[in-house]
């Protein structure tokens, strides 16, 4: 067997081009170079932002540009803002960060002394109405503080600035800012500070991030700020913050001076490749026959197609274990997991059952109950005839709804059945119905055309998705190798069971 690939939903820290299906690396490198050219005034331009939606990629993008800038160039700091919200003063949090990565207190500790307490006491107002953390050891004062244990530390620890105006005392926390890059940047070296995740903190926080930053953080000449955030997560807290006052749009054009957008792009072939065979003994692409099904099932989110991808490997690997119960090895199907075994009816008829079970319950139970959704077609036919059931009409109902006995039927019992009739639709359709919703009008199980048949039914992308790119592939069969001797209601019993 193949080795078994495992999709995770975290950052790609060491992200490589055969791997990279959301387009992140091109993009990385138009900023990458963007930093790098030398025609940016970095004193004026400090706040960068790479907009992008939940999933598109920002993180991986932020630890590309982190492993590949210029160290000599750029001195790289990361920042999750979300992962310090309990903090609940976020500049603060962010400041020592910086401080910790910069190793400001170990370098010059007189000047990070002072940038701390000049620090806290202009920030202060952003803690009144929150608790925040302080770890670092070298700071004057104890680990953790509420509103008022905060406030009362800084009127006695910091009496020398309480005849100083707030001016004043800006002025001197530019000046140490200044000093402390110059004390620990080398030469023509600019600290880059990535700020990720800030869209998924509370509204609040993210204003008083940005503000602070935008306030207080851009003193310095060899720092900048670059956000990755989900911008409609961004505008809304913008909205909820300011109303009416201030239109989100406008807020963050004075926020940032520069800004991208993450890729939009999703190269779902190339993440096939990573989980089936490109060359196949059906001599079928088989990356590229999967893409197509979920391409016609319009299942193309990133996040939900590698949650189903690691499902199916899962199935890869109950099927080649050793110690599986055997009751269990038997509920899994010829699935496909390396370029020999397995055939791709029943790896396509899997994957759209793990869809459906994952992100449509509702659709996966309506489609499993056979029996019901044969009682129910017949009262569904019945009000459409306008008449009372007739054991003519019962008869129809059970005619399609039990067509070679197809609830019971095998994998390779229903090729045998296709390759020897004339009336190949009819038993396509018929064994088809098993993996559909409930229908709700009478149908033509005598169709060519998937979407004929589909009108019998209530309409939904992935249903409709799966039929039209199954029914060619029935079609297209003409032996019975490497089909199992599974019945299709079985499939419902292995997702339930082993998923």
């Amino acid at each position: 067997m193949s080795e078994i690939t495992i999709e995770s939903n975290r950052a790609n820290k060491s992200l490589e081009e055969k791997d990279d299906y959301l387009g992140t690396i091109p993009k990385a490198k138009a900023i990458q170079g963007f930093l790098e050219g030398g025609n940016i005034n970095f004193e004026e331009n400090q706040m960068f932002a790479l907009f992008g939606n939940w999933g598109s990629g920002k993180t991986t993008l932020f630890h590309y540009l982190e492993n590949n800038l210029d160290k000599k160039k750029f001195k790289p700091v990361f920042f999750e803002a979300w992962k310090y919200e309990t903090d609940e003063n976020l500049p603060l949090s962010l400041m020592e960060m910086i401080s910790k990565e910069m190793k400001w207190f170990s370098k010059s500790k007189d000047t990070a002394s002072k940038l701390f307490g000049l620090g806290l006491d202009i920030l202060k107002g952003f803690a009144k109405s929150t608790t925040f953390r302080i770890a670092d050891p070298n700071l004057p004062i104890s680990a953790s503080y509420s509103p008022k244990e905060t406030i009362n530390a800084l009127e006695e620890g910091l009496e020398e600035f309480e005849n100083n105006s707030l001016a004043h005392r800006t002025q001197e926390f530019e000046i140490a800012f200044k000093q402390l890059e110059e004390d620990t940047l080398e030469n023509n070296q600019t600290l880059i500070v990535f700020i990720d995740d800030l869209d998924r903190c509370e509204p609040e926080n993210v204003i008083k991030l940005l503000s602070a930053i935008k306030l207080f953080f851009t003193y310095g000449k060899r720092t900048i700020f670059f956000f990755g955030v989900d911008k409609k997560a961004v505008e809304q807290a913008i909205e909820i913050k300011y109303k009416d006052v201030v239109k989100s749009a406008e807020y963050l054009e004075k926020i940032f001076d520069f800004s991208f957008e993450a890729p939009k792009g999703f190269d779902l072939y190339k993440l096939m490749q990573r989980h089936f065979p490109t060359e196949h003994s059906s001599e079928m692409d088989i990356a590229q026959e999967v893409t197509s099904l979920f391409n016609h099932m319009k299942f193309t989110n990133p996040r939900k197609v590698k949650k189903v991808l690691n499902k199916y490997t899962l199935l890869k690997s109950y099927k080649h274990n050793e110690q599986l119960d055997e009751s269990l090895k038997e509920l899994i199907p010829e699935i496909i997991t390396n370029q020999e075994d397995g055939n791709l009816l029943e790896t396509a008829i899997s994957l759209y059952l793990i869809v459906l079970y994952e992100f449509d319950y509702e659709l996966f139970e309506q489609s499993e109950g056979y029996l019901k959704k044969a009682t129910i077609y017949g009262v569904n036919f019945v009000r459409k005839e306008k008449e009372a059931i007739r054991p003519s009409e019962i008869d129809r109902v059970n005619d399609i709804f039990n067509y070679r006995d197809s609830t019971t039927v095998q994998f390779n019992q229903i090729y045998d059945s296709i390759l020897s009739s004339n009336n190949r639709n009819e038993i396509i359709n018929s064994y088809l119905t098993q993996y559909l919703p409930t229908p709700v009008a009478p149908m033509s199980i005598s169709s060519r055309n998937p979407s004929d048949f589909l009108i019998s039914y209530k309409r939904n992308t992935k249903s409709d998705g799966f039929i039209n790119y199954i029914v060619p592939l029935f079609a297209s069969f003409t032996n019975s190798n490497n089909l199992s001797e599974m019945r299709a209601n079985e499939l419902f019993k292995m997702v339930r069971t082993v998923l």
